[in-house]
């Protein structure tokens, strides 16, 4: 280190400008503090995290079918009786009886995405109904943590409506 003139000193290498060195420090300083911008706002944004209920013409891509012996009136009934999966809080999202919908969602956390499950019930061939279950990741969000979601949502709902 090589003292200045208002003893402030510098590094020996850098030649008067800042070194490619401090440049990357710099960057990589720049995009954490974006990352913890963006995370306070997600979380803190909104109402906690919430995010607006997308519109939801039919079943996504991604859906799980389940059987249930109970009409599909009381089948969406029992389903809305749906908490928590575990330690994720889930709550209704929104409900259209006339279209047999049912969305629930569950919060953004550390164990929550702030995912949408639709839930739509039509009569089954045997008397009963079948359940399509969704799910309707945030934007970002996909693989075997989205599927891994709509398996225990899936099996939560076979267990409401049994």
């Amino acid at each position: 280190m090589i003292p200045t003139r208002f003893g402030i000193t510098r590094w020996a290498g850098a030649k008067g400008a800042a070194g490619v060195e401090d440049w990357m420090k710099l960057a990589f300083g720049a995009l954490l503090v974006a990352i913890g911008v963006l995370a306070f706002v997600s979380y803190f944004g909104r109402g906690k995290g919430k995010r607006p209920v997308p519109a939801i013409q039919g079943p996504p891509k991604r859906s799980q079918a389940v059987e249930s012996p109970r009409p599909p009136a009381e089948a969406l009934a029992r389903i809305k009786t749906i908490t928590a999966i575990g330690r994720v809080k889930i709550s209704v999202a929104a409900e259209e009886a006339g279209r047999g919908l049912v969305v629930l969602s569950d919060e953004l956390s550390r164990k929550g995405f702030a995912n949408f499950y639709p839930c739509f019930a039509t009569a089954g061939a045997k008397g009963g109904s079948e359940i399509v279950v969704g799910i309707v990741p945030p934007p970002p969000q996909m693989g075997p943590a989205v599927a891994g979601r709509l398996k225990k949502m899936a099996e939560a709902v076979r267990a409401a409506v049994a």
